[in-house]
């Protein structure tokens, strides 16, 4: 792949990396530095890549290096009830109420969710982003879905 080319394919698909990274960490120096991260690894494969396959790979790399990084700096810490109910106090579109929601799933429910509702990938591709089998992408779809209707039914109550 040439310089050119390579310049081509970081044009068409920075922005959707960058939007799908963002929703996770909801930081902008830190969704930045996990593209840059992101677009530094495919820079040392781009010769070794199939073209057809580049944007699912990007989408994957980026979605290693966000956990890699979420890991680094993050603390682990599991979400119980208490954390679920200060949401409620919280008066906000419903839009933003949404992905707070989001927030509270793990990151690979999260990670289903956003690839599908949102970015629109299909069932194979979203497996070849998250490294998933066909069939286990629609079950974390499932459950991440029911997940986050058992989150909203609690706040709205």
């Amino acid at each position: 792949m040439k310089e050119k080319e390579f310049n081509i394919v970081v044009e068409q698909t920075s922005q959707r990396i960058y939007r799908f990274v963002f929703k996770n960490l909801k930081s902008d120096a830190d969704t930045k530095d996990v593209v840059q991260e992101t677009y530094i690894k495919f820079w040392t494969k781009k010769d070794d890549l199939e073209k057809e396959k580049v944007t699912a790979w990007l989408f994957t790399t980026a979605y290693r290096t966000m956990i890699d990084f979420i890991r680094k700096r993050k603390p682990q810490f599991n979400i119980d009830e208490e954390v679920v109910a200060e949401y409620t106090d919280t008066r906000v579109d419903t839009t933003n109420m949404v992905h707070q929601y989001l927030d509270l799933l793990s990151p690979v429910f999260k990670s289903t969710i956003l690839l599908r509702d949102i970015e629109g990938y299909n069932y194979a591709e979203i497996g070849n982003i998250l490294n998933l089998s066909e069939s286990q992408v629609k079950v974390y779809l499932f459950r991440a879905r029911k997940k986050l209707k058992s989150i909203i039914e609690l706040n709205e109550i």
